[in-house]
């Protein structure tokens, strides 16, 4: 049985929460009360200061009778918004898609009586911020043109900029929309246009928006469905909205394209975010699934089910190896990941009749229908139909019902879904403040035993075999360094095959852009053999009347630039994701530092000759590599902007757009592409430096760490007394946390 499947006693659930903010609470008083013994920068100390207030954010969710919060994630243009139209709105467009980042919005569903749509705006404290930013754009642009082009635009400081250029265009008076939660009242057929108008691409309000609630009569029953804008966005207000948003999930649908299965990017969202917030309610589902069956009809012989039967279990596959490649768990029971695939698109087709298709749908299905021409039949273009048969297909490519299925077992056990959401998020903030709690009195005993054991003379002998030891620890920790700096450079190669892959797939879109009409054309003409007018007239029949028929394409130019514009925005999402992935990760760090650290303790265990504290160094190298990665990645935030082709399409023949249209692509995607390579070379050269900075960094910080300890060892008696206490303390308030949540167990398996 899974296990948030099993039944939740709530009440111990909302104990278990309340006894571990309660040790927390207590852990931060001890540690601010030795603060002359426990620095505040301390890695353990910071984390948990982050728990903490992670734990107190946990209130809100243990509340009976609330609704089952269901986030909804994935990139952007993985296709949220017609999975989300399709499931709540039989497939009408009333959510607008995003094109990008910037103009997507934190989108809330709820059904209700009501029919409103909520529109909270950004507060006086994030515009201040945002205003800040702008400051810092124009300073270095000011810094440009007097002809220091080495300084580069932070991303904030960029995305300020946009921000406050499309709140001018908008001509919007700023100080009246600030703070404010407006309403508008909205049935389902006006929420498309009202949110469009609101929040869309080119929406009044869309630079000021920092989410929406929706409230109408198609939402889920008992679900608070959370749409998010991304996995990669740039607004950091928003952003952190976001994830306070995902920080209150219970149960989360995580939509990767089928085409690129799990890459990176979903892949440590999975690992990383989801299981540090103890969602293990998490569906992951294949979009798009029928271009991938497009694209391999051939390799099947244009057999529907061998294709599906093939590329389902392969596609699984490749996404279970991608998240165990990166997990530190085995992946079995509760943690194997529930993956389904669907094409909201054939789903769509199945449920609206044919009549009601638009030009791109039809030629999806003409398209899907060549790949599979003896599974899908064709239309009856006269009487505006398609055979139960290819419908029957379509219900099947779409999968709209396993879906459906998720849902209705969320809604049915939302109670026991919300609170086992809780305990595991409960349980896995607490293994994480066990592990940073360890740690921190791993390193308060360390102290005390070295300032008992060490005397100012050891201290200055070890200080004089530091010098000694810097070129020897270099070549111990060589190769395995290089490898982890090259693990971050890694995702420049995936984002090259990531990016042609977008662009192959925006030339398909435009050639479905091109809509093929028939004409008629009468004319009413002289009968050949009749030689005059005075003829024609007595004959009577001198006129006769031709028809003539002829085809004729018309390029659809919005939908070719729109499809331009969406590479750009992808290109650019992508770059910026890309370095905003290198380095970042607290993992990076912490795993770093163990591998690192366990090459010295096993190198330096058999060095009887030796004179150094591995413990000392251990921490000396944890600091070298934070500061390491972070220099590394300031370093990196420079470089995201490329150029491309001006794109304008008007009175521009059919050919003629498409080859201009096409040609814009492959602009932005060589440059693209020039960029990566730019980068891939910068990053070769900072992971160098920061190989060759890590020694004298850590070396550097070890001396300090050696000149503090001479001064303790000389006041040992004072210093020691408040380890003693820091450590009585600590150990008292979290032992008494553990015993009681043992005590729990004891009575939950009893009764």
């Amino acid at each position: 049985m899974n296990v948030s499947q099993q039944s939740v006693d709530v009440d111990a659930v909302v104990a278990s929460r309340d006894s571990l903010e309660a040790a927390l609470d207590s852990l931060a008083t001890v540690i601010q009360g030795h603060a002359d013994v426990i620095r505040p920068e301390n890695a353990p100390v910071r984390a948990l200061s982050v728990i903490r207030e992670e734990v107190a954010g946990l209130r809100d969710r243990l509340t009976n009778g609330r609704l089952l919060r269901l986030g909804v994630v994935g990139q952007v243009k993985v296709g949220k918004s017609s999975l989300l139209n399709l499931l709540l709105f039989n497939g009408k467009e009333v959510l607008p898609k995003a094109a990008t980042p910037m103009t997507a919005s934190l989108t809330h569903i709820t059904k209700s009586d009501r029919e409103e749509i909520k529109v909270e705006y950004y507060t006086k404290e994030d515009w201040e911020r945002i205003q800040d930013g702008e400051k810092e754009y124009q300073r270095i642009k000011e810094a440009k043109e007097a002809g220091d082009h080495a300084v580069k635009v932070p991303d904030f400081a960029q995305v300020s900029h946009e921000l406050l250029e499309m709140t001018k265009a908008r001509g919007l008076r700023v100080s009246e929309l600030l703070g404010r939660t407006d309403v508008h009242v909205a049935s389902v057929p006006e929420l498309n246009s009202k949110l469009t108008s609101l929040v869309g691409a080119g929406g009044s309000h869309t630079p000021l928006v920092k989410s929406v609630s929706i409230c109408c009569g198609r939402g889920v029953p008992e679900l608070d469905i959370v749409d998010t804008p991304g996995l990669n966005d740039p607004i950091s207000s928003r952003s952190t909205r976001t994830k306070k948003m995902l920080a209150q999930c219970d149960a989360v649908l995580l939509l990767s394209y089928a085409g690129q299965m799990m890459d990176s990017s979903d892949v440590k969202f999975f690992n990383k975010r989801l299981r540090a917030e103890g969602i293990n309610d998490r569906l992951i589902i294949g979009s798009k699934f029928d271009s991938v069956l497009i694209g391999a009809a051939g390799d099947y012989g244009h057999d529907l089910q061998s294709a599906i039967a093939a590329i389902g279990p392969e596609l699984r596959k490749h996404a279970k190896n991608g998240i165990a490649a990166l997990s530190d768990e085995v992946l079995r029971g509760s943690a194997d990941p529930n993956i389904i695939f669907v094409s909201a698109m054939c789903a769509k087709l199945a449920d609206t009749p044919y009549f009601q298709w638009n030009d791109e749908e039809k030629n999806i299905f003409e398209t899907m229908r060549e790949a599979y021409p003896d599974w899908i039949d064709p239309a009856d273009k006269l009487k505006g139909t398609i055979t139960e048969v290819t419908k029957d297909t379509l219900v099947k490519i779409g999968n709209r019902s396993q879906v459906n299925e998720h849902l209705d077992e969320l809604r049915e056990n939302k109670t026991q879904k919300i609170f086992a959401s809780n305990r595991d998020t409960v349980e896995a903030k607490c293994v994480a403040a066990s592990k940073e709690v360890e740690e921190l009195l791993k390193e308060l005993r360390s102290s005390r035993a070295r300032i008992n054991e060490t005397t100012v003379e050891d201290v200055e002998r070890q200080m004089k075999e530091v010098k000694k030891f810097e070129s020897r620890l270099a070549v111990l920790i060589a190769e395995e360094w290089h490898m982890l700096m090259e693990r971050e450079v890694k995702p420049l190669d995936d984002l090259r095959r990531k990016l042609r892959t977008e662009a192959r797939e925006a030339r398909k879109e435009l050639q479905e852009a091109v809509e093929t009409k028939t004409k008629t054309k009468t004319e009413r003409v002289e009968k050949s053999g009749i030689g005059n007018a005075f003829a024609r007239w007595a004959w009577g029949g001198g006129y006769e009347t031709v028809t003539e028929t002829y085809t004729h394409r018309i390029l659809n130019i919005s939908a070719v630039e729109s499809t331009v514009e969406s590479v750009y925005e992808i290109v650019k999402d992508e770059l910026r994701g890309c370095h905003d992935q290198m380095f970042t990760d607290g993992e990076f760090v912490r795993n770093s530092c163990q591998k690192l650290s366990s090459i010295l303790a096993n190198q330096l265990s058999n060095d009887t000759a030796q004179d150094y504290d591995v413990d000392m160094l251990r921490v000396a190298l944890r600091d070298a590599i934070s500061t390491t990665a972070a220099d590394a990645r300031s370093k990196l935030k420079k470089g995201r902007d490329f150029d491309h082709k001006e794109l304008n399409l008007r009175r521009k023949a059919v050919d003629a757009g498409l080859e201009a249209a096409g040609d814009a692509i492959s602009s932005a995607l060589d440059d693209a592409i020039r960029w990566i390579d730019r980068v891939r070379d910068e990053s070769r050269r900072i992971t160098k430096e920061a190989e060759d900075a890590l020694v004298p960094l850590a070396v550097g910080d070890l001396k300090k760490a050696q000149e503090q300890l001479k001064e303790d060892i000389q006041r040992s008696h004072l210093v020691t007394a408040r380890i003693d206490s820091a450590l009585r303390e600590i150990e008292h308030s979290w032992t008494e946390h553990a015993e009681m949540g043992a005590v729990e167990e004891q009575e939950d398996t009893a009764t």
